[in-house]
């Protein structure tokens, strides 16, 4: 018995629901619900937006930054070492090519010093500042001692 009034009661009152005032259809109740569920999944999509964009960013500075001061870094390492192995060679053979070659590195280094001190310019770390400073001065000496290194062997 206690089945029938309700199911009298939910078929009588299906469309129509009293909460505190408001009448409250199921077509009430679902834009409410669609309202909220709405809102959620937009909160949801701005959030994942932002941390995107923070991700985005962060990627960007690594490709733009820091591949291509690898790059060249590589390239760098790469010109110094060539440069102390044509000395070595032209000094053990005599051969004019290897005199031209270590030119032609050196020129190389210059042009790798000027793109990684453009690069450079974007840090903030001051330390990195400091031992790029460091670090130039060495490869100034080196130039220099290579330098006088084919003055003697020229005499």
């Amino acid at each position: 018995m206690a089945s029938i009034n309700l199911a009298s009661f939910v078929t009588t009152h299906r469309h129509a629901w009293k909460f505190e005032g408001f009448n409250t259809s199921i077509q009430a109740r679902l834009l409410l619900g669609f309202a909220v569920l709405v809102t959620v999944l937009t909160f949801a999509v701005s959030v994942m937006l932002w941390k995107t964009e923070i991700v985005r960013s962060e990627t960007e500075q690594i490709v733009y930054h820091h591949v291509p001061m690898a790059r060249i870094s590589r390239a760098f390492s790469n010109n110094i070492a060539e440069s102390t192995l044509s000395i070595r060679r032209w000094l053990d053979t005599g051969r004019a090519e290897f005199k031209t070659e270590f030119s032609t590195s050196w020129t190389q280094i210059d042009k790798d010093l000027t793109r990684l001190t453009r690069n450079l310019m974007f840090v903030d770390d001051t330390g990195e500042r400091a031992a790029w400073s460091k670090f130039k001065g060495g490869l100034e000496r080196l130039r220099d001692d290579q330098a006088r290194i084919i003055t003697s062997a020229a005499r």
